[in-house]
């Protein structure tokens, strides 16, 4: 792989709670390695290794996969160096490998995918309350289970968001932490990430509304001249999406009125 001058990529590999720097025999295999970031949802990663085969029908495939450190539900962690100094592009688990044989022996490929580590939230299915829980406790009381991953958690509490009693309800959890998770953002409009920490092998996760202020980026040009960035750029609308949502709240006890709610309409602010 070539990268810019003075930058270099680093990859760990290994057991979740300590991945060691992958073998000099594996990286001199690494062809491509692909990071993929959304603003709501998991990140993705994607590591190409050569996979050739000799006469003897022996090839590297099989030192990719009997070393150890590429097994599925292994820790992967991404990161681009600049003057030691690293900066983390992802820390996930693996979930996916793919051998890709060629007709021509020296084009064969062994594939190596996965997402950040909220793939650990989203393997066991659970049916829990939380009794005397607002939502953002909620979030807390579950991210607390994966300390080992070094989550530092960053909540924002919902204007609207309610303390229900036992008296009243208790939310229950019905499927895994990763889509009660999902859930529960999606009740306030609010996105849940996991990201690499500015300290390799720690994590933020965000439960709060999108981040949409920062430095404007630059914007998307196609065409000829020198200010096209992008190859193809493609836009669609969704005439079935939600537009506006209204309704009523029930007030705690049967005495309480119900509060109507009515939505701002959607914009891209």
């Amino acid at each position: 792989m070539s990268f810019p001058v003075g930058i270099q990529l680093a990859v760990l590999a290994g057991s979740q709670e300590v991945p060691l720097p992958m073998a000099p025999g594996l990286a001199d295999l690494l062809i491509d390695a692909q990071v993929t970031e959304v603003a709501d949802g998991q990140s993705l990663f994607r590591l190409t290794f050569g996979a050739q085969r000799s006469d003897k029908g022996t090839g590297p495939d099989t030192q990719v996969l009997a070393e150890g450190s590429m097994s599925p539900g292994n820790r992967i962690v991404i990161m681009a160096m600049q003057v030691a100094m690293p900066t983390v592009l992802i820390d996930g688990l693996i979930t996916d490998i793919w051998l890709d044989p060629a007709q021509n022996p020296s084009q064969s490929r062994i594939v190596i995918s996965g997402a950040d580590l909220s793939v650990a939230m989203d393997l066991t299915e659970k049916i829990r309350g939380y009794p005397d829980m607002d939502d953002e406790l909620i979030v807390l009381e579950i991210l607390a289970q994966y300390e080992r991953f070094a989550i530092v958690p960053e909540t924002i509490p919902p204007v609207e968001s309610d303390f229900p009693t036992v008296l009243q309800r208790t939310p229950v959890q019905h499927g895994t932490d990763l889509d009660y998770l999902y859930a529960l953002a999606n009740r306030y409009g609010y996105v849940f990430t996991l990201r690499p920490g500015a300290v390799p092998l720690t994590n933020t996760a965000y439960w709060g509304p999108p981040k949409r202020i920062g430095v404007p980026a630059p914007a998307l040009t196609m065409g000829d001249s020198g200010f096209a960035n992008v190859n193809q750029i493609v836009f669609t609308q969704d005439g079935r999406a939600a537009f506006q949502v209204s309704g009523l709240i029930p007030g705690p006890t049967e005495a309480t009125p119900a509060l109507p709610i009515l939505a701002l309409e959607p914009t891209l602010l």
